[in-house]
């Protein structure tokens, strides 16, 4: 019932969106031939940022990409540059005159690789630097070119940092176990998102076998003790639950974070 992931809704002459109509002339059918429709519910992003009053009928709205925003929402017309609220933040840990590059210490197993095809920015845009770009990936390190011309290697210190603006926040995000919420330059809030897709048990079971999205690994997620599993962050062990928070250093920003 819902557009594919991230469709942009279909324009109207006046500039809003008409994504809430088919829905809309579906439930309308479907009551008419007595058959009940509670629910009427579409995204996404686009529609969402773009709302027309059509939208007051509807149940529920689910916009997957809303809370972020990305450069995939800039292209999509969802959204402005300015107003994307995802970054991943990388240092600077090698310069190479040769190649005209900087290495930095954030791959694709940070970031993703959605969007590198896409031109100019490819996989991220670089906040402030308009003039350099992301030019590969490997699982934990990236290269940054200069658009045009020559690199100014002193104006980028080893250990400096800088500010990823991901081509596709829904593939980012899902990479970390934990969001920093930040305002005027200081840290104020740790978000732990949820993660999940768990086999529900058929009835009786004492136990369910899932697949924990974010290790890829499987666990019991109730009716026996925790299970250390292997954190795809660091590589290092710690409990689904029942035990306090493992510090430890994340290896895509250097930074200590409960697990």
């Amino acid at each position: 019932m819902d557009p594919p992931p991230h469709a942009p809704a279909a324009p109207r002459s006046d500039g809003s969106t008409s994504a809430p109509a088919p829905v809309q002339e579906l439930c309308l059918g479907l009551r008419q031939a007595g058959v009940s429709c509670p629910q009427a519910t579409i995204g996404s992003t686009p529609s969402c940022s773009h709302p027309v009053p059509e939208m007051a009928q509807l149940t529920e709205l689910h916009p997957g990409n809303y809370l972020f925003y990305d450069l995939q929402q800039t292209l999509l017309g969802s959204c402005h540059l300015e107003e994307v609220a995802i970054r991943v933040l990388t240092r600077v840990i090698g310069h190479y005159p040769h190649r005209n590059q900087l290495l930095v210490d954030c791959g694709w197993a940070a970031l993703s690789l959605h969007g590198r095809d896409q031109v100019p920015m490819g996989c991220a845009a670089i906040e402030g630097h308009p003039q350099l770009r992301l030019v590969g990936l490997t699982q934990e390190h990236g290269q940054v070119e200069a658009i045009d011309g020559q690199l100014d290697f002193e104006r980028f210190p080893l250990g400096s940092v800088l500010a990823l603006i991901p081509f596709h926040a829904c593939a980012t995000a899902a990479m970390h176990p934990v969001y920093y919420v930040h305002a005027m330059g200081k840290v104020v809030e740790l978000w732990h998102p949820v993660r999940g897709w768990v086999l529900h048990p058929h009835r009786g079971h004492a136990t369910t076998l899932g697949c924990c999205a974010h290790a890829k690994v499987l666990c019991l997620h109730r009716g026996l003790a925790p299970m250390p599993r292997p954190s795809t962050c660091a590589g290092v062990l710690h409990p689904l639950r029942d035990s306090a928070p493992t510090p430890r250093l994340c290896s895509h920003a250097g930074v200590l974070h409960p697990c």
